[in-house]
């Protein structure tokens, strides 16, 4: 019989306590890697604070090489989310964000040109996005080979990966080793946006967060995944469509990431023949074929990494509704009491309401309360009391 979740991590945090971080990061990773599937409720709660601990202690200073040097593998975040490119040698991440960004990145025709992560941020619908150039995934990354962990620690905190494929050369091939590589690193490569997300808490409500109408079938599959996982307290993103499938992959998957397909130098002999194979063989993923010569669907490109993140524009307005210029990037699904937040916390405190402006409102200056959930475009005139 395994032991209770609080006494499994009193002993976990004893077997940690006072260890070099390097044996901490060794001792977090033996116990996710055996974690058992069928644990829930208060199991599935520490295995998402180890995992977070675990985060913390490969990200930041705990990090740190014997030098005293900050960990090479750690891109401090910006913008409104973080995407992560992997590809093969040779494959173009590193044009690809050089490209879309102002970035430094090393180009060249010779393998394994990037050594470190190096992120670069681009502007998208109005938005700040970063963009991660990353060293090349190689067989047996998550034996240690190549960057080994520290790459799929960046590639398991980002906010979603782009899979950089050539198509120059045997693309299945390579989303073959991609794909497989990350998921024995423990991510699922999600095709296209989550649709939904779901967030274990420790103590709280089950809080529900919707960009779309549910019906009663759909909540009572929310409903009846978080009784069967044992989950009483969590935050629930609902992005989109969803099946049980999708809510089991978010309680099982350690990591399960918003991907898409990124296919370079497609303006090479045989380049469309090779993308078509690629969209036949993973017809779930968003795809996208481009060149670095005349940056051939690159507005396409750059709409699918904002989609991908499942975010949308919200503008401050004016008494007379007038949006201002720059928009504050939510989360699809987000209410007014979540801007009040996430422009200051101390705007939730004394929040009474909204008027509103666009998609979300009935009419045009629609008063609202903190829970009205709103639309991609709105504008909103947050009242306090």
């Amino acid at each position: 019989m395994p032991l209770p979740a609080k006494e499994l991590w009193r002993r976990i945090r004893q077997e940690i306590t006072g260890q070099p971080e390097s044996r901490q990061i060794a001792i977090l990773y033996r116990y996710l890697a055996d974690w058992p599937m069928d644990f829930k409720g208060s199991y599935q709660v520490l295995r998402a604070k180890l995992a977070d601990l675990l985060a913390d202690l490969e990200r930041v200073e705990a990090v740190r090489r014997g030098s005293g040097r900050p960990d090479p593998f750690y891109v401090k975040r910006s913008g409104a989310g973080q995407i992560a490119l992997a590809g093969l040698t040779n494959s173009g991440k590193s044009a690809l964000v050089a490209a879309l960004t102002a970035a430094p990145t090393e180009i060249g025709d010779y393998p394994f040109t990037t050594q470190v992560p190096i992120p670069g941020m681009a502007e998208v619908k109005g938005v700040p996005l970063q963009l991660v150039d990353t060293p090349s995934v190689v067989e047996g990354l998550a034996q240690g080979e190549g960057p080994g962990r520290p790459l799929l620690q960046l590639f398991r905190v980002a906010d979603g990966l782009a899979l950089v494929v050539d198509l120059t050369r045997d693309p299945l091939r390579q989303m073959e080793m991609l794909l497989a590589e990350l998921r024995a690193g423990s991510i699922e490569p999600y095709p296209g946006r989550l649709p939904i997300v779901v967030k274990p808490k420790g103590k709280g409500p089950v809080e529900v967060r919707r960009a779309i109408e549910l019906g009663k079938e759909e909540g009572e599959l929310i409903r009846r995944a978080l009784r069967e996982a044992e989950i009483s307290a969590a935050q629930v993103w609902v992005r989109g469509p969803f099946g049980a499938e999708d809510i089991d992959l978010q309680l099982e998957a350690s990591a399960c990431k918003p991907t898409l397909i990124v296919g370079t130098k497609n303006d090479e002999p045989r380049a469309g023949e090779r993308f078509a194979q690629l969209r036949t063989a993973h017809p779930l993923y968003p795809a996208v074929d481009v060149n670095f010569l005349n940056e051939t669907h690159f507005p396409e490109l750059q709409t699918m990494l904002f989609d991908l993140l499942g975010l949308m524009r919200i503008y401050r307005a004016g008494e007379d509704g007038k949006p201002g210029e720059e928009p504050t990037p939510m989360p699809l699904g987000s209410t007014v009491g979540d801007l009040a937040r996430a422009i200051d916390h101390r705007l939730a405190q004394r929040l009474t309401g909204a008027r509103i402006w666009g998609p979300s409102a009935q009419f045009p200056g629609q008063l609202v309360g903190p829970s009205h959930t709103l639309a991609e475009g709105d504008a909103v005139l947050l009242r306090m009391g």
